[in-house]
């Protein structure tokens, strides 16, 4: 199956604004923007660690939740370039 990153992030992004508003998005350091670790993905910056961020949002693939195996490095790099480019306006096909 073919991941669509931008849909994925999308959503996430959607998720979060229903969940807390924009304000969120103030949280978010683009330049320390990590997904693979717990404290520096996006709800690790939001709600302090991704463990402890709703639970809901684990079913989202944009917030990319399965940290441990290294061959999801290249799909998390992938989410995080994404991540950045929608949230600094960067329009991606």
């Amino acid at each position: 199956m073919r991941r669509n990153y931008k849909k994925d992030v999308e959503d996430a992004i959607e998720a979060l604004d229903k969940e807390c508003g924009s304000a969120w998005r103030d949280c978010v350091d683009l330049d320390k923007l990590d997904m693979s670790d717990y404290h520096k993905c996006v709800l690790g910056q939001v709600y302090g660690s991704y463990g402890s961020a709703p639970k809901h949002f684990f079913t989202l693939d944009g917030f990319c939740g399965d940290f441990t195996p290294l061959k999801h490095m290249r799909i998390m790099r992938r989410y995080a370039l994404e991540w950045r480019n929608q949230l600094a306006g960067i329009t991606t096909n």
